[in-house]
């Protein structure tokens, strides 16, 4: 699940996983500017929260494209550390 809005990830999963038994990854756009289709960006702490569904969906690769910073990065890590997930 690739380049994909933040709101179209989870159910972008649950289609995958009605297809695919193997690992699922997600790479969800985070948007930087605000337009009519864009949101504005959420925090590297928002994204963790957001990854904690994820991965209770069944992802099992997580991180991010278009938008994704340092920060963001770092925070999925240090909770991947952390959680051992």
């Amino acid at each position: 699940v690739m380049h994909t809005e933040i709101a179209a990830v989870a159910p972008a999963i649950a289609s995958v996983r009605a297809r695919w038994r193997g690992p699922i990854g997600v790479y969800p756009e985070i948007p930087y500017v605000t337009t009519p289709r864009w949101r504005t960006e959420i925090s590297p702490s928002q994204l963790v929260a957001k990854a904690r569904s994820w991965v209770d969906r069944g992802a099992r690769l997580i991180g991010g494209c278009c938008g994704t910073t340092p920060a963001h990065i770092a925070a999925l890590g240090d909770w991947l550390r952390r959680e051992r997930v």
